[in-house]
């Protein structure tokens, strides 16, 4: 199976920045989560059918 790091990271830059992951505070602000999924660079994903998908988030 092959791993994809920047969706990884996107992830967890998104829960990171949720504040129902953290319970009382944010561990990454909003601006910093969003410049981390929103560089422009396409991302792309394995779905669960095999097929890859890919988006770019500006």
């Amino acid at each position: 199976m092959k791993k994809h790091p920047r969706l990884a990271g996107a992830v967890i830059a998104a829960l990171a920045a949720s504040p129902a992951f953290s319970g009382q505070e944010q561990f990454l602000p909003s601006e910093k989560a969003a410049a981390i999924l929103a560089d422009g660079v396409p991302w792309s994903a394995l779905a669960p059918d095999g097929k890859t998908l890919k988006f770019t988030l500006k």
